[in-house]
């Protein structure tokens, strides 16, 4: 991890001007402010700080938040000019008296995983990131207007993102991203990028500084990228995929011998945690009323809260990582908080292998409960306020007020008189 000698040392060897300091809020927003490089010390000394409210959202809370610069995080922003090169540090935020903020989730996550010897810090997590291209008018405001017409993995002429996504997996490899692959998504203008796996906390990093990049880019190119998860009915939504396996002295755990799924008991009982707490999980990993258009896009389907092999029938699969088995959480989309996703995912999935869960039994080909995940997010918030391992994971203040946010959002949905309810109902 880089020190204050080498922070000092890597912004005066890449004339370095400007350090953004990154941060992200409760719902998952990330939020920077710039600091010239003559303020280097005061940033090494954690003395920069903001107001609460770019933490929480809420404009009353103006208890001052202090920024402590991760240095593992220096990156040098690749598309600016190497003289005058502007650096980032994402940043955890603090008290004045030491303690760190409750409204800090990469916090959060940070603690769970910062124990070496722990099995949570053995979380190694992938992701699969959609988003859609669109088109802007002349001040930069994003059209619903996709940049092409093509669908799953077609390629150039139809697939016009092709330059465009080139140029986005380069600027992430400059910044230490590693990408196994990407393609065209399966509707148009859609496109999608598969990160290579890491631990717990770095992923989460990894995820905020990948919509960034994927925005700045996009940017450039004349574009707009969008992670809304369901912007046209016709189509499929765009989802972030979670690949999941636990890692203990560099082995597999979740990997078991004559198992139909290739699984051991520890991966069942990290499964089961899963299915006990699917709802409230849903209301963490899909955090938009939008978010559930995706998930019910097929009312005649609705998904379960189990496990199956290569389906979207229910919220987790399986899939191959090499000759071993991973988990994939296909649920969450990308405008949800990283570091609460996966801070819940890992805190109930270990319930799960503690024991205090119970193991499903198989319904077809299918391992689950039966239940069907909450089919809108009035549904999905009342899960999460009866969930207690859920709420735990979250913090009590950050639960408070992602609950309390969330609800006056559904709420505002329920009282909006909608084109759709003029148009069936006026005649």
């Amino acid at each position: 991890m880089y020190k204050g000698n080498d922070i000092r040392e890597l912004v005066q060897e890449h004339h370095v001007r400007f350090l953004r300091l990154q941060f992200t809020d409760i719902f998952g927003r990330f939020k920077n402010i710039a600091v010239p490089v003559t303020e280097l010390e005061r940033v090494l000394a954690n003395q920069v700080s903001v107001e609460g409210s770019v933490f929480t959202g809420q404009t009353e809370n103006q208890e001052t938040v202090y920024l402590h610069p991760d240095g593992n995080t220096f990156i040098l922003f690749p598309w600016r000019p190497r003289d005058g090169a502007v650096a980032r540090m994402i940043c955890n935020g603090y008290r004045k008296s030491g303690e760190r903020f409750d409204g800090c989730t990469r916090g959060v996550l940070e603690e769970k995983t910062s124990n070496s010897d722990s099995r949570e810090s053995c979380l190694s997590v992938g992701a699969a990131i959609d988003f859609f291209l669109f088109h802007v008018d002349e001040r930069g405001k994003p059209l619903l207007k996709p940049q092409d017409c093509a669908g799953l993995c077609d390629l150039s002429p139809l697939d016009l993102g092709e330059n465009a996504r080139r140029d986005m997996v380069n600027t992430l490899d400059e910044m230490g991203i590693e990408v196994a692959f990407s393609h065209h998504g399966g509707a148009p203008g859609q496109n999608r990028i598969y990160l290579k796996s890491d631990n717990a906390a770095a992923m989460a990093d990894k995820i905020v500084t990948f919509k960034f990049v994927i925005g700045a880019v996009a940017q450039r190119h004349g574009l707009y990228a969008s992670f809304i998860p369901k912007p046209f009915k016709e189509y499929p939504g765009s989802g972030m995929s979670l690949y999941l396996a636990l890692m203990e002295d560099r082995r597999n755990v979740f990997s078991g011998d004559g198992d139909a799924l290739g699984l051991s008991n520890t991966a069942y009982g990290f499964v089961a945690g899963l299915l006990e707490h699917a709802g409230a999980l849903t209301a963490v990993c899909c955090p938009s009323v939008m978010s559930y258009k995706r998930l019910s896009s097929d009312a005649r389907r609705p998904v379960l809260a189990g496990l199956s092999m290569e389906t979207h029938a229910t919220m987790l699969n399986t899939a191959p990582s090499g000759d071993e088995p991973i988990l994939e959480c296909w649920i969450p989309d990308a405008t949800c908080n990283p570091y609460l996703a996966i801070s819940t995912i890992l805190d109930t999935g270990m319930q799960g292998i503690s024991g205090t869960a119970e193991r499903p039994a198989f319904a077809g080909n299918n391992l689950g409960t039966g239940e069907t995940l909450p089919l809108h997010l009035g549904a999905a918030l009342e899960a999460l306020k009866a969930d207690a391992c859920v709420r735990e994971a979250m913090g009590e203040y950050t639960f408070k007020l992602y609950l309390q946010r969330k609800e006056k959002e559904w709420n505002d949905f329920l009282e909006e008189i909608h084109p759709w309810e003029i148009e069936r109902y006026l005649p």
